[in-house]
């Protein structure tokens, strides 16, 4: 059996450089863990900053649905335009973006945009990864509540009255204060359905026009109507059978000329003011029939 000679045995004893070694063996990890997290914090800016641009644009879209006869493609085309202006505002050098895409739901009021982007790698490139991918998304619902107005208007005798120290007739500033409702509440209505006005003129009685038949049971075609008897007198139960209303007897002074306006959107708008210039005065007050 042969021993080690002195200088294998100074080999074996030897660990000078071991650190080295060691060092060396871990700075490729060390530095590959470095260089993703540094284009880690690149890739996350661009991924915020594109799910930013999505937001906006998915949001601008989905504006759109609320406009009268709106087209999917129109709602994708403000989103595209909507989209590319702010990817331009934000700023996105690093990034190549593919192909903008919106899915619109006309029913719902919906916007989904998405778009793959592909960020080169800086650092990364060292343990073999060049670049990364983002497919970012965003989802966006927008619903106005809709406002349903009714003017119960007072058309009595006593309107054609100008009250003390007044000149003009309490009829003239009813007309002048409903055509200002009007032309405010349309002018925040983004479509025909966002705003709905209707008018409903009274004295004695009201004239429900061309729905008279549908609110006394076939008992009158035209003319004005009083309130019903029974338990739904004073109810917002719909007139039907047992419960409708009762054709007005009364003095023909009683009985308004102009009828009800059911509700419309603002493409009446003119419709409506020009029915509320030509109203008139007569007869008593039942303000509670303007009012059901």
């Amino acid at each position: 059996m042969f021993g080690m000679t002195p200088a294998t045995q100074r080999l074996r004893d030897d660990n000078r450089g071991s650190v080295a070694i060691i060092f060396a063996l871990c700075f490729t990890a060390i530095f590959g863990m470095v260089a993703i997290a540094v284009d880690y914090g690149r890739i996350s800016s661009v991924s915020t900053k594109l799910t930013a641009a999505l937001d906006r644009a998915a949001l601008a879209g989905a504006k759109l649905i609320q406009d009268d006869d709106v087209t999917e493609s129109a709602v994708q085309d403000r989103a595209q335009a909507f989209f590319n202006s702010q990817i331009q505002i934000l700023g996105i050098p690093v990034a190549s973006v593919g192909t903008f895409n919106a899915v619109v739901d006309l029913d719902k009021g919906s916007v989904t945009a998405s778009i793959p982007a592909t960020v080169a790698s800086t650092f990364a490139k060292v343990i073999g990864i060049n670049t990364f991918k983002l497919n970012p998304t965003a989802t966006a619902v927008y619903k106005m509540k809709k406002v349903e107005l009714a003017l119960a208007l007072d058309l009595t005798g006593s309107m054609n009255d100008a009250p003390a120290g007044e000149t003009a007739t309490k009829l003239e500033s009813l007309k002048v204060a409903a055509k200002e409702v009007v032309d405010t509440m349309f002018a925040n209505a983004v479509n025909d359905k966002g705003v709905r006005i209707a008018l409903a003129p009274y004295s004695a009685s009201v004239n429900p026009g061309s729905l008279t038949s549908d609110v006394t049971g076939g008992a009158a075609s035209n003319g004005c109507v009083r309130e019903r008897p029974g338990t739904d007198n004073a109810t917002d139960a719909k007139p039907s059978s047992g419960n409708n209303l009762v054709p007005f007897s009364g003095s023909s002074n009683d009985c308004p000329s102009e009828s009800i306006s059911p509700l419309v959107g603002r493409s009446q708008k003119d419709a409506l003011k020009n029915k509320i210039d030509a109203y008139t005065g007569s007869g008593w007050t039942a303000g509670h029939l303007g009012t059901a």
